[in-house]
């Protein structure tokens, strides 16, 4: 059935969240798309739907008001219409109806409406977050052969969202869950093929199998953007207690550590200014999982152990005296030294060992601000020894 009494349903409904779209009426907006979704309910519903404008209407109170902070159950409402016109065909004419969601997911794609659902994602608001991600992978699973919502998610950070909802050990919303395993998966695939991500369980087994594909996606992905996005993935997990173990336990130090020892100065190499900019974030953004994972106390030797002090010494040399991102680098160094020596000095000599006393010298006499305060935090810790305590009075070094 094409209409309700002979009247089109983009008519009859469309105006209704249009409405709600122009006055700016979460309600009305709500309103309208749970009419829909009651329609889109039956077959006939569907394929009257996707026939209609009702689509486009939809598009734009997506592109409108996702992510946004007011609308979150308009939003949800309104993904669920759209999970609903993606769904499966109960009729005969199932070539016919699966052509029409393929152009609906082509043409959604297109018109820009993954970057707000990942930022109405990014909310984390019941309302909308696990139907907003069931879409994103619907719309990346229809996409797959040309990736193109699969780079634009990545780009916007849905890796990393994805991982903070895995990797939380309270985590309920199983639907939310789901999706995110899909994404990571769809993700992943391209890289490591088969052994791409399943569904692992909640626990801790569970948490070190995922950190385990993370980090193996990581290793094995010939995409910079990609890599990159994992690496921040981690990062962002690694304030969690439950997160930093696993990430420990499935040896994500010692890829740190390889990251951390990559001379991009060297001239053999013969890295193009592309290539040397992503190894340089690569660096900053390890430097920074190092100091979370060391925050924690029950890590801290584990971390030193795999090899971080000597990671973080490499860092802070060969990039000392460098301007730009290599400052940076710097900057997140020697503060990922603070928790490992702040608390334990046990590790103050072997810190001195690998080297680290030079650029942080270096450093304290820099213009930079923040050069300055990063290492003369680190400075005083390991002035505590009598010996470099001495040779901080011949150079001049001086606190508070």
């Amino acid at each position: 059935m094409r209409a309700m009494w002979g009247v089109p349903f983009s008519v009859l409904f469309g105006p209704a969240v249009a409405g709600g779209a122009y006055l700016n009426s979460t309600e009305a907006l709500s309103s309208g798309a749970q009419l829909l979704e009651l329609i889109a309910v039956q077959e006939a519903g569907r394929h009257t739907l996707l026939d209609s404008g009702v689509p486009a209407v939809l598009l734009q109170v997506i592109t409108t008001f996702a992510g946004t902070n007011t609308s979150s159950n308009a939003v949800g409402s309104t993904v669920r219409v759209f999970q609903q016109l993606l769904g499966g065909s109960e009729s005969s004419s199932i070539a016919t109806s699966q052509h029409k969601q393929q152009t609906l997911s082509r043409n959604m794609v297109a018109s820009g409406v993954v970057l707000p659902l990942v930022r109405e994602v990014r909310l984390g608001q019941p309302a909308s977050l696990g139907f907003c991600l069931g879409l994103l992978a619907a719309l990346m699973e229809d996409d797959s052969e040309q990736s193109d919502a699969a780079h634009e998610a990545v780009g916007a950070g849905l890796l990393s969202l994805c991982a903070q909802l895995l990797f939380q050990q309270a985590a309920s919303d199983k639907l939310a869950r789901k999706s995110c395993f899909t994404i990571v998966r769809i993700i992943s695939q391209p890289s490591i093929g088969a052994q791409a991500t399943a569904e692992y369980p909640n626990t801790q087994e569970g948490r070190v199998a995922l950190a385990n594909a993370l980090l193996q996606l990581m290793r094995q992905t010939d995409q910079p953007d990609l890599h990159n996005a994992v690496l921040e993935s981690c990062r962002d997990i690694a304030p969690m207690r439950a997160a930093a173990e696993a990430l420990v336990m499935a040896g994500v130090v010692p890829q740190l550590v390889h990251l951390l020892l990559q001379n991009v100065s060297s001239m053999e190499r013969g890295i193009d200014d592309a290539g040397q900019a992503w190894i340089l974030q690569s660096q900053r953004t390890a430097a920074a999982v190092v100091a979370f994972l060391a925050l924690q106390p029950t890590l801290r030797e584990h971390v030193v152990d795999d090899g971080a002090l000597q990671g973080l010494a490499a860092s802070l040399s060969m990039h000392s005296g460098q301007p730009g991102l290599m400052g940076q680098i710097r900057i997140t160094s020697a503060a990922a030294l603070v928790p490992i020596l702040g608390q334990d000095e046990r590790y103050n000599q072997e810190a001195i060992t690998a080297g680290v006393l030079e650029p942080l010298v270096k450093m304290y006499y820099s213009r930079n601000d923040l050069e300055r305060q990063a290492a003369e935090r680190v400075l005083q810790v390991l002035g505590k020894d009598t010996a470099v305590a001495a040779m901080y009075t011949r150079v001049g070094i001086r606190f508070g």
